[in-house]
């Protein structure tokens, strides 16, 4: 695992409490926590590595969580904005060296998708 990945998670699971949800472990019983099976043949590494994420296809969720992932994905490009600045990045018109100076940087409301 990156450290980086292992890092938002724990940001968001912080952001979470931040946020005053409340969270909860599940039933001890993992059996029905279902993954993807990505296809070997384009998933698996020479070293016998192959992704299963989760499988999220079934899951809905209600309409009030629509504001937290909002605030979770805010959050999250805030992180990325920081941490991108801290590797001296800064705004500017052009980018003068590759990856250092963002000539569209935006805050995350900004950003059309």
């Amino acid at each position: 695992m990156r450290e980086s990945d292992y890092n938002l998670a724990l940001s968001t699971l912080k952001a979470l409490v931040s946020l005053r949800y409340k969270i909860s472990v599940g039933q001890e019983d993992k059996s029905s926590v279902k993954y993807m099976n990505l296809p070997p043949e384009k998933y698996l590494m020479s070293n016998g590595y192959c992704p299963r994420p989760l499988d999220l296809e079934g899951i809905e969720l209600p309409p009030t969580m629509v504001e937290l992932v909002d605030q979770l994905a805010e959050n999250g490009h805030n992180i990325w904005a920081a941490n991108r600045i801290s590797d001296g990045w800064t705004y500017g018109m052009a980018n003068v060296r590759e990856g250092v100076l963002v000539s569209r940087w935006r805050g995350r409301k900004e950003i059309i998708f």
